[in-house]
């Protein structure tokens, strides 16, 4: 089990640890820097490893199944974290169509 740092989190330590199938509890903070690992972990499907404060987080640490390391390893891969493009694109392509449908209506 890897811990990210506190109150700054890891950012890629955290992606690292996950890419080698290292489970990793985080402890949310306030500021965006202390968020980083959280949002990862949500992403990945594993917001059971994130922590409200220091003491849940050893709680979280010290007990519980640990998730298949080759499971771990392919929902970060299959991810938007490593596979940004395709949603991206989706995403400009449906502002695209939103934009050009509003431009229809207020023309009519």
């Amino acid at each position: 089990v890897a811990l990210d740092p506190t109150p700054q989190g890891g950012g890629m330590t955290v992606m690292d640890a996950c890419l080698m199938g290292t489970p990793t509890v985080t402890t949310m903070g306030k500021l965006i820097g202390a968020r980083i690992g959280a949002s990862t972990l949500t992403t990945l499907g594993y917001p059971e490893w994130i922590a409200a404060d220091q003491q849940r987080s050893i709680e979280i640490a010290t007990g519980g199944a640990l998730p298949d390391p080759q499971v771990m390893r392919d929902a970060l891969l299959g991810s938007v974290i490593c596979n940004p493009g395709t949603s991206i694109d989706e995403a400009y392509r449906l502002a695209w169509h939103r934009w050009c449908a509003d431009r229809q209506e207020v023309a009519a």
